[in-house]
């Protein structure tokens, strides 16, 4: 069917309110991924590509130039913006954010109101506070997993003193447990950290809904070694990646995710466990988990829904020609905005035969009713038209 590009919004998102009728309808956006740059623990305003009901944010470094224990944090978490930055911990001598050469940070964002109809995801947010060997807080699934999800969590304050990692100790296919460390001395937590917003996203692999590019695995390691996976999907450009432990067989509390050498094909992981000053300390064997997927905006699909994406001119949704739409709800403040005049304009590429129904493009108006302005595609034995219509109420045009 004939493709429409729809330019990219760097602060609003115009198609979150987009919903449509029946089992077919509108984009179905559940969140989108990026990465950034920083150095030396600076805090930046990423600003979403679309807004959200109910934002998560999970991150981890996705380069590694410089020393070890590099702690992705987010803050200030919003409907259309977040603060996120990476901090090397110099562990538990310190406080703050040690001076550190420029890192990428990859970062994923799921609107958790999106995901409770969808198989193979879901996401939400809790508080938690204290430490890990003492406090831990559980959460149950509002839907069943037929195999036990990835867990990725993130801290999305920043209510204590020194960085806060977050970790899921246990999990099974209803539910997990998840609980924060905040490095006091070599090996321990504090047990007195304040309450702080842990997000979650909990994906199961095999099932991950995204149409775009995109996997979730779980794997081990040993020491604070790095491990490499290769990706079983097909990505077109690097990936963006982030990374949880899944377990707590035992050790000293305090560690940090980490991935470098991200491309198409793999990555390397790890976890670090962090004593003082620069280098990784010795672990048991913890289990782990990872999850890449195409950077930009993630829509999943459950019906016949316009998919999104991507084309030499940018971002374009792309219909199946039969019965896939997106409708832009009635209101009066559409009807303000426009005014007396305006300009209606779409890119179109069409790419199969559609003599026998002259497709719509752009209608305005109600539906199957007379007052419509319409702009149609409309394909002849010799060429191909695009014609511009207004119904009248008596039925003329």
């Amino acid at each position: 069917g004939p493709v429409a590009n729809y330019p990219m919004q760097t602060e609003s998102a115009p198609l979150r309110d987009v919903s449509g009728e029946g089992n077919h309808g509108a984009l179905n956006l559940l969140g989108e991924s990026g990465t950034f740059e920083t150095s030396d623990g600076e805090w930046k305003t990423i600003r979403f590509e679309r807004s959200y009901e109910d934002p998560v944010v999970v991150g981890t470094t996705n380069t590694h130039n410089g020393d070890h224990a590099i702690y992705f944090e987010t803050k200030n978490v919003g409907s259309s913006s977040a603060s996120m930055r990476l901090c090397e911990s110099e562990g538990g001598n310190s406080d703050g954010c040690d001076t550190h050469g420029t890192e990428r940070a990859g970062y994923v964002v799921i609107d958790a109101a999106a995901t409770d109809e969808i198989p193979g995801i879901e996401a939400g947010s809790l508080n938690v506070d204290s430490e890990i060997d003492s406090h831990t807080e559980s959460v149950s699934y509002s839907e069943s997993f037929g195999s036990t999800p990835m867990v990725f969590t993130q801290v999305m304050t920043d209510n204590g003193e020194g960085e806060v990692e977050s970790w899921v100790p246990s999990s099974g296919t209803s539910g997990f447990d998840v609980g924060i460390c905040q490095q006091d001395s070599t090996d321990g937590c504090d047990p007195n950290h304040p309450e702080e917003e842990i997000g979650w996203i909990a994906v199961e692999p095999g099932n991950e809904p995204f149409e775009q590019p995109g996997e979730a695995n779980q794997l081990g390691s040993e020491s604070s070694t790095w491990e490499s996976t290769s990706f079983s999907s097909s990505f077109s450009s690097r990936p963006v990646g982030v990374f949880g432990v899944q377990n707590n067989d035992g050790g000293q509390d305090p560690k940090v995710d980490e991935i470098r050498n991200i491309d198409t094909s793999g990555m390397e992981m790890r976890f670090c466990e962090i004593d003082t000053g620069d280098g990784c300390n010795g672990h048991a064997n913890m289990e782990y988990a990872y999850m890449a997927v195409s950077e930009g905006i993630l829509t999943y699909s459950t019906g016949n829904f316009p998919r999104y994406v991507d084309t030499s001119r940018g971002k374009a949704l792309e219909f199946d020609g039969s019965d896939d739409y997106v409708k832009v709800p009635a209101g009066n403040n559409l009807n303000d905005n426009l005014g007396s005049s305006y300009t209606l304009t779409a890119w179109v590429y069409p790419t199969g035969d559609s003599s026998a129904n002259n497709p719509g493009i752009l209608v305005k108006g109600p539906k199957n009713a007379n007052g419509q302005i319409q702009m149609e595609y409309r394909e002849g034995s010799s060429d191909r038209k695009v014609r511009f219509l207004y119904e009248y109420q008596n039925g003329d045009k």
